[in-house]
């Protein structure tokens, strides 16, 4: 079956319902229980609350934006990012990871995530953005690796609504920096954006340890 792409944008779609208090403060509970369960706790309340949030939203279809989770060093982004991951079924991978593997079909099946039976791009999370080398030199030519990647994502949300959910050390102006004008100003379009401020988590743990 041929999927007509043009019925599958973004300003094409109608616009998320907003759910009642009621129903996301029920869903919001669901997903602080498994978080629970899984050891994630509220040891940043901030974070913590907007990934619970988000997670809710998603799951009761509300949420059309991607999230772009912006902080320091252990304050909380992956351990978040990988439940996240879990509860909502959807594959996590670093920037690291996707360089990895940069000119294989693999490559074009972690970015694009088709859905299995649609073949319409899925979510997909990509952790400790800005981590990977840049520019990337592959068989001897340079590549800034990751600008084309969140290219490719935005194209993903623009014809069928496929989120991206990126962590990253690194704040607005350093995106900008590392990935240029064209990609920085469509973060605004695809991307329910925070940043978070506060000490190292690990270094704050360890510092109480003989």
């Amino acid at each position: 079956m041929k999927i007509d792409l043009d019925k599958l944008r973004i300003d094409a779609l109608p616009e998320p319902r907003e759910p009642n208090p009621a129903e996301l403060q029920s869903e919001c509970s669901q997903i602080r229980k498994i978080m629970r369960q899984t050891g994630y706790t509220d040891a940043f309340p901030e974070l913590y609350t907007d990934i619970v949030t988000y997670i809710a939203r998603y799951r009761l279809d509300c949420q059309r934006r991607g999230l772009l989770l912006m902080g320091g060093t252990g304050c909380g982004k992956s351990e978040g990012l990988l439940r996240l991951a879990g509860i909502l079924k959807i594959e996590y991978v670093t920037a690291c990871d996707i360089l990895a593997v940069f000119g294989t079909a693999e490559y074009y099946r972690m970015v694009r995530q088709p859905d299995f039976f649609s073949g319409i791009p899925a979510a997909l999370v990509i952790d400790e953005l800005g981590a990977e080398p840049r520019p990337y030199v592959h068989y001897g030519t340079r590549h800034n690796v990751m600008a084309d990647v969140l290219a490719m994502r935005y194209e993903c949300f623009k014809h069928g609504g496929a989120r991206t959910i990126i962590g990253t050390n690194l704040n607005l102006d350093e995106l900008h920096e590392a990935y240029g004008d064209r990609v920085e100003s469509r973060f605004w379009e695809c991307f329910q954006m925070a940043t978070y401020d506060g000490p190292d988590f690990r270094k704050a743990v360890n510092k109480c340890r003989n």
